[in-house]
C-alpha cells in the first residue's frame, strides 16, 4: 500500500513538471508520456504509447538518438552533455509535431534502476 501510494505521488510529480517526460522501453517505444510531453509533441498520452519515439525527431538527428539510446542502454559512462550525473547522457534534436516548425530539444536520457542498481526495461 505505501508503494502504491508512492508511485501515485512519483506519478503527479513527473506529470506536474514543466519538461517533456518520456520513457521508452529497450525497443524505443513510449511506456510513459507526461502533460509536458503532450503538450510539447502535440500527442495526447494514449495515443504516443507504443510508438518510436524516434517518429518526432528530424530524420537527421535519428542517429544521434539512437547513439544515445544504444550508450544509456550498455550503460556507457561517457560524459554528459545534460546537467546531473550519473550515467545520464544527452543529444539535441529537432522535433514537432505533425503541423508545427520544428524546435530544438536536449534529450536527455538515463536508464530506469531498480533498488538493486539493474537497469529496468521499460
Amino acid at each position: 500500500r505505501d508503494c502504491a501510494a508512492s508511485l501515485a505521488a512519483l506519478r503527479a510529480v513527473v506529470d506536474a513538471a514543466n519538461a517533456p517526460i518520456v520513457a521508452v522501453d529497450r525497443r524505443g517505444l513510449v511506456v510513459e508520456w507526461n502533460r509536458k510531453a503532450a503538450e510539447v509533441f502535440r500527442c495526447e498520452g494514449k495515443a504516443a504509447l507504443r510508438r518510436q519515439l524516434a517518429e518526432w525527431l528530424h530524420k537527421a538527428d535519428r542517429p544521434g538518438f539512437q547513439e544515445l539510446e544504444a550508450a544509456v542502454l550498455s550503460g556507457s559512462s561517457a560524459s554528459s552533455s545534460c546537467e546531473g550525473g550519473g550515467l545520464q547522457r544527452g543529444v539535441r534534436v529537432r522535433c514537432r509535431s505533425e503541423d508545427e516548425p520544428w524546435h530544438e530539444l536536449l534529450l536527455c536520457a538515463s536508464p530506469r534502476r531498480s533498488v538493486s542498481a539493474s537497469a529496468l526495461d521499460g
